[in-house]
């Protein structure tokens, strides 16, 4: 009898926790499915490409060919390439060994792998959104997230929404059959937010830090600030704890550096095309838009250039005479910037033979899910919710590279959909309604801990 009334009491100790764990799991089932369901339907009704995935696609070509990781661009083989991030080239790579190269069964396999990603990002969100914001807004954001594409692609075929072409971009949302590492990075970014919230083993996170660098070294931006939400939260051996981190992140690094640099012979940092970008973003009388006159995919003279002098180096011509161009019209550069954070937000400016003056209509939708999501910064700064923190700061900080380079395509801001999501969503709720769990375990004024 004592037995049993020992582990009665066991038992007794975690009825809400067990109770909350089955309440989660119907709407994390849900939400998963929603998302493959959505995005499946839409895929059906799209055109299917037999060439896809741009430089990622190309060099994945290249490596499943058995020449490496090189030529990014299809008019020429310029050899061996840094041009974007290894992970997600390497994982179509393998793809494309197994079903073949540019194949029908490989255009499935990787829109299915998309589909699958972006459905656990759904699955993520509600549990990284709703710990920290409250369930509520966890479900809003989650469920806004799985059903967005086939919500709002109507819109585009109603040129309601402006749409590119080129890499799917749709504004509230990019296709799944947009080939490209969108879907990777929105995923990174989400399992860091989780992972920098619970701090798991140094060699967890470190790793997971490894990993988004080599899908999207722009996530670097946000390591300071994620760093110091750690220090602030871990009141024992923080500063070993990162210091750790940082080691397994750099050694996941370490391959892909030593190859760049027995390449290339010089460091290159992941990627080597900064320069290239900076270049066709910042040139004289484009008002910060992209020029794809000078952009090696669009320029024949552009990619002989660089098949002579090499990606490298070519990267580093580039990067001069970008920097020259700011130079000589500084004050071009700082209005340009100025746009270009417009543009990011609020859509770029896009023709309209039907609406004419009106199409600024087009990049309406746009406009106001960024002003809800930044309306949710203001919120979450009122009520002190730590955890929102990480939310804002890949607001704030995952564009910069964008505001000195170009914005080309709206599917550059799709990785950051999700705090924006969850931002919006809180914003809507009421701070009141949203109340988080990480606000009652952080001992925050006005809440009571648990």
């Amino acid at each position: 009898m004592r037995e049993v009334a020992s582990s009665n009491r066991a038992l007794g100790d975690q009825p809400l926790t067990l109770v909350a764990g089955a309440a989660r799991f119907p709407h994390a089932a849900l939400i998963l499915s929603l998302a493959i369901a959505c995005n499946t339907i839409l895929t059906a009704g799209l055109p299917t490409r037999t060439r896809y995935g741009a430089e990622a696609g190309r060099i994945a070509a290249s490596i499943a060919e058995g020449n490496g990781f090189s030529s990014p661009f299809a008019q020429l083989a310029t050899g061996p390439s840094a041009w974007i991030p290894p992970a997600y080239p390497y994982l179509l790579a393998g793809i494309f060994r197994i079903f073949g190269v540019f194949s029908l069964a490989s255009y499935w396999a990787a829109i299915g792998f998309n589909i699958i990603v972006h459905a656990v990002c759904c699955v993520l969100l509600y549990k990284v959104a709703g710990r920290v914001f409250g369930r509520l807004v966890g479900c809003c954001s989650a469920y806004a997230l799985a059903t967005f594409p086939l919500l709002f692609y109507p819109l585009v075929l109603l040129h309601f929404i402006p749409a590119n072409a080129v890499v799917g971009a749709r504004g509230l949302f990019i296709l799944p059959n947009n080939i490209w590492y969108n879907y990777l990075t929105e995923l990174v970014i989400l399992v860091l937010i989780l992972y920098t919230l619970d701090s798991p083993h140094w060699s967890i996170y470190g790793i997971a830090w490894g990993a988004g660098m080599l899908t999207n070294p722009g996530l670097l931006v946000l390591a300071p600030a994620f760093g110091a939400h750690v220090l602030t939260q871990r009141q024992r051996k923080s500063r070993q704890y990162l210091g750790l981190a940082v080691c397994v992140a750099g050694l996941c690094t370490l391959p892909w550096l030593t190859r760049n640099y027995l390449v290339f012979h010089r460091l290159i940092p992941i990627r080597d095309n900064f320069g290239v970008q900076l270049k066709v973003g910042n040139q004289p009388g484009e008002k910060g838009l992209w020029k794809h006159e000078v952009f090696p995919d669009s320029s024949l003279s552009e990619l002989n250039r660089l098949a002579e002098l090499g990606e490298a180096e070519y990267d580093a011509e580039a990067r001069k005479e970008a920097l020259q161009i700011i130079h000589a019209h500084p004050s071009e550069f700082v209005g340009n910037t100025i746009r270009r954070v417009g543009y990011w937000w609020f859509g770029i400016p896009v023709p309209s033979e039907r609406l004419g003056n009106l199409r600024f209509l087009k990049n309406l939708p746009l406009s106001a899910f960024s002003a809800l999501a930044f309306y949710g910064v203001v919120c979450a700064w009122r009520s002190r919710n730590r955890g929102a923190f990480l939310f804002v700061v890949v607001l704030l900080f995952y564009p910069m590279v964008y505001y000195v380079t170009h914005t080309y395509s709206l599917g550059y801001m799709y990785p950051i959909h999700p705090e924006m999501l969850a931002l919006a969503a809180f914003a809507l709720v009421g701070e009141k309604a949203a109340t988080s769990p990480l606000m009652l375990t952080t001992g925050l004024p006005g809440q009571t801990p648990t």
